[in-house]
């Protein structure tokens, strides 16, 4: 008979290995993703001219989790959510494949239908990971610290993309980037597949057959308090849509820095999202922003990023933004953890999977209606206009839900 003590200790070195695994897959997956989305953009550019073509690449990615919110659930559903995520990461490798020969024919529409299905590939393997931990834990702090990490090392792959192709781009190809994603993909699918045991799922029966979006609205309701934290989490996301409306509108109108100031706004919110990342893994800083109402996040992360756009000179203005942007990243993980942790395992397939296509949703949704606000005001007023318009719904979210009066 192995000890209770040391049963416990050989379950904790398990748990860390599979945390371990899961985190180089994620770095490594959106590493590979980002890059190749970039390298296919400019391909589209070179090809069509259009730059709306060539920024749509990104949205593309969003589309299929938008039309089919439950998708994402019914295939993790009754499956491992290991074994889901290592055939995701399978499938995108083929796909990989599929986009060279596609790009090589110059079939850009056909290049942007696949986008859309490698993009919910991602989507799916992202679910899944979190779903192994939600499975793989029942203590809350060890699902937090799991989730942080994962999600910081998905925030790295992200903001190292940029950087990789930065130095590559103008040296390689796109079939190159797209030979070394496939075979990326190959390693990652076998990284998740050897998680694929090591978690047990627990049975949803048949009281939660995935046949309709009234399954979606149950759990909805039934998961109240989770449900609170995802319509907040759907809100932060918005910032990511105004980030997106005005990088170009901000340096150039309120700094009058042109191109440049641009690239000085993606190298100041890369790094900002990138201590964010880092901030929201410690686990003081989760438990010192948690001392604050989800509400007062969302206002003072509106606040910070109102006042940098307010602020006409450069360096002040920068820093500030780059607060801004470590305060939005913070805040999303933080609510992302609260989502997570405040779900039942029963209900977790079907939030999760509703997740993603919120998170979408929400991040496009920031994007249009910071854009109208720019066709009728200024940056400075637009981004104050859409940041009043997110803290206001925010504290009627919280009106609704009373989250923290329930926890």
């Amino acid at each position: 008979m192995i000890p209770e003590y040391k049963r416990s200790e050989m379950n904790s070195r398990l748990s860390m290995s599979i945390t371990g695994k899961i985190c180089i897959a994620i770095f490594a997956s959106n590493l590979v993703g980002m890059v190749s989305y970039l390298a296919l953009s400019v391909w589209i550019l070179r090809e069509t001219n259009s730059y709306v073509l060539s920024s749509a690449l990104f949205g593309c990615q969003w589309i299929l989790p938008l039309v089919w919110p439950t998708g994402i659930a019914r295939l993790t559903e009754k499956v491992n959510a290991g074994m889901v995520a290592a055939r995701s990461e399978w499938t995108s490798a083929l796909l990989s494949v599929i986009l060279i020969f596609t790009a090589e024919s110059k079939l850009v529409p056909l290049v942007l239908i696949l986008v859309v299905i490698r993009g919910f590939c991602d989507s799916l393997t992202r679910s899944s990971a979190s779903l192994v931990v939600k499975f793989k834990e029942t203590e809350r702090n060890k699902v937090e610290r799991d989730i942080s990490r994962i999600e910081f090392w998905r925030i790295v792959g992200t903001s190292a993309a940029g950087m990789l192709f930065g130095l590559l781009g103008e040296q390689s190809s796109v079939k190159t980037f797209l030979i070394c994603s496939s075979l990326v993909y190959v390693l990652t699918g076998i990284l998740l597949w050897n998680v694929r045991n090591t978690v047990t799922m627990s049975p949803i029966g048949n009281e939660l057959e995935l046949d309709g979006l009234h399954v979606l609205v149950k759990a909805l309701r039934a998961q109240r308090i989770a449900s609170g934290w995802l319509w907040q989490l759907g809100i932060v996301a918005a910032f990511q849509g105004l980030h997106n409306a005005i990088r170009i509108a901000y340096p150039d109108q309120r700094l009058g820095q042109g191109v440049d100031g641009v690239g000085i706004v993606s190298t100041v919110s890369t790094l900002g999202v990138l201590c964010g990342g880092w901030v929201a893994s410690r686990n003081k800083a989760i438990n010192i922003l948690k001392l604050f109402p989800e509400w007062t996040l969302v206002a003072i992360v509106g606040l910070l990023g109102s006042l940098a756009v307010f602020i006409p000179v450069a360096l002040p203005s920068y820093a500030v933004y780059f607060t801004f942007m470590v305060l939005f990243e913070a805040t999303f993980m933080v609510f992302n953890l609260n989502v997570v942790t405040n779900t039942e395992q029963h209900y977790a397939p079907v939030l999760f999977g509703f997740r993603t296509t919120l998170l979408g949703a929400s991040t496009l949704l920031g994007l249009a209606i910071t854009s109208v606000f720019l066709l009728m005001f200024s940056v400075t007023w637009s981004t104050l206009a859409m940041n009043v318009l997110l803290s206001a719904f925010s504290i009627l979210l919280s009106y609704q839900y009373r989250i923290r009066r329930q926890e």
